[in-house]
């Protein structure tokens, strides 16, 4: 029998964003000010299928499930950590879509949870230039521990790029999307604009600091701390601007008019920025 079918569902919410947008950050920060006391996360699941079967790893308030379940083969662990008489709420995350992507199933993102309705969606996305840094940052380190083939790295990266901008058209008023937006970089610099998120979502505001750095993901493509605090989140383009693998990417979007747009209406400094590295 799976999570779904033995744990009791108080609400859904579900969180989109790209890999190192601040994804994680965020959405430790919704877990921690939820009014409810039980809570499952389904962390990276896979679009247009059952999360509580197709996901990278299940966590119960705030406990990893992963070894146990995979050593049980189910999600039973997940399941038993949840007290009965009080109901949880489920919160579930894709990284493997976005806004911009079409659908690969006939159902629902998120299958039959899409039928209770959400008690909140929320889209991260953060500002290009340092997004662009981290991401790079990470490729290159999956190639250099032998965990990524260049060509694949590359690969990647560019199908990031081309997601990136579907996400920029969703936030930038391009798209009616009903998801509530929250910028990471704002996110990460304001405590005001962490509660104004809050009010947005009709989330109390429980705990509004940033937080221990999240290990999902290997947690920061630059630093090992472990506070959100201890990061310098906004520097990252800073760092890799000597850098020739990073301006060639930068060079190459630039190049892309309609990413160019989308960019400017979002990210307007960004934008200037990228118009130097015009080639």
């Amino acid at each position: 029998m799976c999570i779904r079918d033995r744990v009791p569902v108080a609400g859904v919410a579900r969180v989109l964003g790209l890999p190192r947008s601040g994804n994680h950050a965020v959405i430790k920060w919704l877990l921690r000010n939820l009014p409810q006391e039980n809570m499952v996360f389904l962390n990276n699941c896979t679009p247009f299928a059952d999360p509580f079967a197709h996901n990278g790893e299940v966590e119960v308030n705030g406990t990893r499930c992963r070894s146990r379940m995979r050593d049980l083969g189910h999600s039973g662990p997940a399941a038993d950590a949840i007290e009965s008489e009080a109901p949880a709420f489920v919160l579930v995350s894709y990284e493997r879509w976005v806004p911009g992507m079409a659908a690969t199933g006939t159902g629902g993102l998120s299958g039959e949870l899409d039928e209770r309705g959400f008690a909140f969606e929320v889209l991260v996305y953060r500002g290009f230039l340092n997004w662009l840094a981290s991401l790079v940052m990470l490729q290159r380190r999956k190639v250099e521990a032998r965990r990524s083939a260049p060509e694949a790295a590359r690969q990647m990266i560019e199908q990031q790029l081309a997601r990136y901008e579907g996400v920029l058209r969703s936030v930038g008023g391009g798209r009616d999307d009903p998801r509530t937006p929250v910028c990471y970089d704002r996110w990460f610099e304001s405590a005001d604009y962490r509660a104004e998120r809050l009010a947005a979502l009709g989330l109390p505001v429980r705990d509004n600091r940033l937080g221990r750095v999240s290990p999902y993901g290997g947690g920061s493509s630059f630093e090992q701390v472990k506070r959100g605090q201890d990061l310098s989140a906004g520097d990252r383009w800073q760092a890799m601007m000597p850098d020739p693998e990073y301006r060639a990417w930068l060079a190459k979007a630039a190049q892309n008019e309609s990413f160019m747009a989308a960019l400017a209406a979002v990210f307007p400094t960004d934008a200037d920025i990228l118009s130097a590295e015009r080639v």
